[in-house]
């Protein structure tokens, strides 16, 4: 939460810029997060794919292959899997993050 507006009962949130969304919400429309408690739900954290190291030292992702894409705001997301990892670990990324991939060619084909 980056600001309360008690008068008009809305927050401002910090939300990624890629998001593409206005940063305001009524009350109505959030909720608390609440962490997942791996006692009671083993497994229900989000899986994170390991970075390969390149030799200038540099962290780098693989793509395995792109699932679906969507719309939003003026551009696309795709549904990626990355190499070595199972669904629990999918994500959707901007297409500015997917633009230089081969696996964004062969979705696209």
């Amino acid at each position: 939460i980056i600001s309360a507006h008690p008068h008009t009962s809305s927050y401002t949130l910090d939300v990624p810029e890629d998001s593409h969304i206005h940063p305001t919400f009524h009350v109505s429309q959030l909720k608390m997060h609440i962490p997942n408690d791996d006692a009671l739900f083993p497994g229900r954290s989000r899986a994170e794919p390991e970075p390969i190291i390149t030799e200038s030292g540099s962290q780098e992702w693989f793509i395995d292959k792109i699932l679906d894409r969507r719309k939003c705001g003026r551009g696309w997301q795709y549904k990626v899997r990355w190499k070595d990892e199972d669904a629990r670990a999918d994500r959707w990324l901007p297409g500015s993050e997917v633009e230089d991939c081969e696996a964004l060619d062969h979705f696209l084909r």
